[in-house]
C-alpha cells in the first residue's frame, strides 16, 4: 500500500504538473489573442477614423491646411479668430462681403465696430464672436453661406431677437412721446 500511495502521488504530482503546464498554456494563448484582437481593434478604428476624415474633407465639412498655415497650426502658433481658415493676412472675402480677424480679440468683424451701441455681437459654434455692425446686415445676408450650418442658425436668432427687441424699443419711445403730448396738451387746454 505504502508504494501505491507513493505511486498515486507521483502520478497526481505529475498530473498537476501537466495540468499546471497546460494552464499556463491556454493562459498564454488566452492573451496573446487577446493582444491579437485588441490590435485589430485598434487598426480597425484607425481605418474607420481616416475613412471619416477623407469623407469630411471630401464634404467639405473640414478644413484641409497646406504649407505654411499647417506649419502654424501644427506648432500651435496659429492665429486665433473664427473661420480664420479662410483669411488672407487676416482678411476674408467671400461674395464680395470682407470681413476682418480680429485674432487678439478672437472675433470675426464686419463693417465698423467702433460704436459697439450699433453692433451685435454673436457667439459662434467654435469659440470667438461675429461682431457685425447694424449698417452691414445686409452684406451679412449675403455671406451667411461662408458659415456653418449652426453659426448661420446662431446669427438669424440674433438678428431676429434684435429686430424684436429694436421694434420693443421703438413703441416704448412712441408710446412715451405720445404721453408727453397729451401731457403737453392738457397743460395748454
Amino acid at each position: 500500500m505504502i508504494i501505491s500511495s507513493v505511486q498515486y502521488t507521483k502520478q497526481s504530482c505529475e498530473n498537476g504538473i501537466a495540468n499546471t503546464n497546460k494552464k499556463a498554456t491556454a493562459e498564454s494563448v488566452y492573451e496573446r489573442m487577446s493582444h491579437e484582437l485588441a490590435a485589430s481593434q485598434e487598426e480597425a478604428g484607425k481605418q474607420e477614423e481616416k475613412e471619416e476624415a477623407t469623407e469630411q474633407i471630401k464634404s467639405g465639412q473640414t478644413e484641409v491646411m497646406r504649407g505654411n498655415r499647417l506649419q502654424l497650426h501644427l506648432s500651435g502658433e496659429d492665429k486665433k479668430a473664427p473661420y480664420y481658415h479662410l483669411a488672407v493676412d487676416g482678411v476674408i472675402e467671400y461674395n464680395g462681403v470682407t470681413f476682418f480677424c480680429n485674432t487678439q480679440k478672437n472675433q470675426l468683424v464686419l463693417g465698423d465696430d467702433s460704436d459697439k451701441k450699433n453692433c451685435l455681437t454673436i457667439p459662434l459654434e467654435g469659440g470667438g464672436a461675429l461682431i457685425v455692425n447694424r449698417e452691414n446686415l445686409g452684406d451679412l445676408s449675403k455671406a451667411i453661406g461662408m458659415f456653418s450650418p449652426e453659426d448661420a442658425n446662431r446669427i438669424m436668432r440674433a438678428i431676429h431677437q434684435d429686430t424684436k427687441a429694436r421694434q420693443v424699443m421703438a413703441e416704448i419711445e412712441d408710446e412715451e412721446n405720445h404721453v408727453g403730448e397729451e401731457i403737453e396738451q392738457k397743460q395748454k387746454g
